[in-house]
């Protein structure tokens, strides 16, 4: 960058041309880098560097087994608390009826939340993996699940750095993308005097 300075020495004004060697930066807080969410391979990115993008588009597609036994993990989930809270609904009625002793109902209700406690936490694994609650509420059977995740920008900006490319594999908390906000850059100059 050149820039022209005025120096007053002893009371006399001179012009100099004054040069510094400086870089543009990106602040911490304008800057987001896209990490992949699990491990996988990358089918294809979305987005090329110096695109803009917006938050929520997406930016590569994941292959992932690890997306998949989650996703098969939630429908045995989901089958287990079906059946829990079955049977703590039937043991309520027999209580109520005095068929079966306090002590079965309060197995069967103890049961019951825990089954709904590890569906919660099934999918709330998949929602740290980058699906959304309208995917998850989709997964009810072996024929809804797949591979194929989606990683999505999290914030607006423009694409600086794409990490990996198609057919890549990629673990957990690899960088995939670095997307800045570019509105307000800082200016790092090197001067001595």
């Amino acid at each position: 960058a050149a820039t022209n300075a005025n120096e007053t020495q002893s009371g006399s004004s001179s012009s100099s041309n004054l040069r510094l060697a400086g870089r543009a930066a990106v602040p911490n807080a304008a800057l987001d880098v896209v990490l992949a969410p699990v491990t996988g391979r990358i089918e294809s990115p979305l987005v090329n560097p110096g695109e803009t993008v917006k938050a929520g588009q997406a930016l590569a597609r994941l292959h992932s087994a690890e997306v998949l036994a989650m996703q098969r993990d939630l429908v045995s989930a989901r089958a287990a608390a079906d059946v829990a809270r079955s049977r703590a609904e039937r043991d309520e009625a027999l209580f109520a009826d005095g068929i079966i002793a306090r002590n079965r109902l309060i197995e069967s209700r103890a049961a019951r939340d825990d089954a709904e406690a590890q569906l919660r936490e099934h999918q709330q694994l998949l929602r740290l993996a980058g699906l959304s609650d309208g995917a998850i509420n989709r997964i009810h059977s072996a024929a809804d699940i797949s591979p194929l995740l989606t990683v999505s920008a999290r914030r607006a900006g423009t694409g600086l750095q794409q990490s990996t490319g198609p057919g890549q594999a990629v673990a957990a908390g690899d960088p995939l993308f670095q997307i800045a906000a570019l509105d307000h850059l800082w200016l790092e100059l090197q001067a001595t005097r």
